[in-house]
């Protein structure tokens, strides 16, 4: 995308929120500044057009919310392991099986020799 900008390949990003783009104030604001120089805008839904201090303001909340969220996850997660569940959840494309289901007996014979 930025090299595009830098060609002149379009002048306006459209997103939904600024942290879409990102969510570390320091690349945020990175980014706007190499977009300034290209001569390309910012546009989010919420705020239209984004001025350097849409970038300090949303970029610092964006930041803080990516702070908050990781210290919540880690908190869930030390939770489920103090009570002794897997803390990371289902593994895309398994049944978690807690031990109390009754199974099928197994209906192999085995020869003794």
């Amino acid at each position: 995308m930025l090299a595009d900008a830098e060609r002149g390949r379009f002048d306006v990003i459209v997103v939904k929120a600024l942290d879409r783009l990102g969510r570390k104030l320091a690349d945020i604001a990175d980014l706007h500044d190499r977009l300034q120089f290209a001569n390309v805008t910012i546009h989010t839904a919420s705020t239209g057009v984004v001025t350097t201090m849409h970038i300090g303001m949303l970029g610092t909340m964006a930041q803080l919310y990516l702070s908050d969220l990781r210290d919540k996850t880690r908190r869930g997660q030390l939770g489920r392991v103090l009570k002794g569940r897997i803390p990371g959840g289902k593994a895309y494309g398994y049944d978690v099986v807690d031990g109390t289901e009754r199974r099928p007996p197994d209906r192999r014979r085995h020869r003794t020799p």
